[in-house]
C-alpha cells in the first residue's frame, strides 16, 4: 500500500514540523545501533534484524517498485493524517 504522494523522510519531518509547532528533523540512526534499540525495546534479535534488513530495502528503493494506481495507494496524504491524527494526539 502506497501513500497519495512520495516523500522523503525529510519532506514528512517538514510536515509533521508543521502540526505540533516544533522543529522536527528526520536522522539516520546507524544500522547497529537501530538493531540495538528495538531489542532494547523487547524486539527479539531475528525479528530486529528482520526490520533492520526491511529498512535497508527500503532505502536501497523497494517501495519505488511499484507504480502508485488507485487500487494500490491511499487517497489520504500525509499532512491530512497528521492533521487528523498526530495533531490530536500530541496536544492530548
Amino acid at each position: 500500500m502506497l501513500g497519495a504522494e512520495d516523500l522523503s523522510h525529510g519532506d514528512m519531518a517538514r510536515i509533521m514540523s508543521e502540526m505540533p509547532g516544533r522543529p522536527i528533523r528526520f536522522q539516520r540512526t546507524p544500522d547497529e545501533d537501530f538493531r540495538a534499540r528495538l531489542v532494547g525495546f523487547g524486539m527479539s534479535e531475528p525479528t530486529a534484524q528482520s526490520r533492520l534488513d526491511m529498512t535497508r530495502a527500503e532505502v536501497a528503493g523497494l517501495d519505488n517498485g511499484v507504480s502508485r494506481t488507485p487500487l494500490s495507494s491511499s487517497p489520504t496524504s500525509f499532512h491530512r493524517w497528521c492533521e487528523g491524527v498526530l495533531r490530536p494526539a500530541v496536544l492530548a
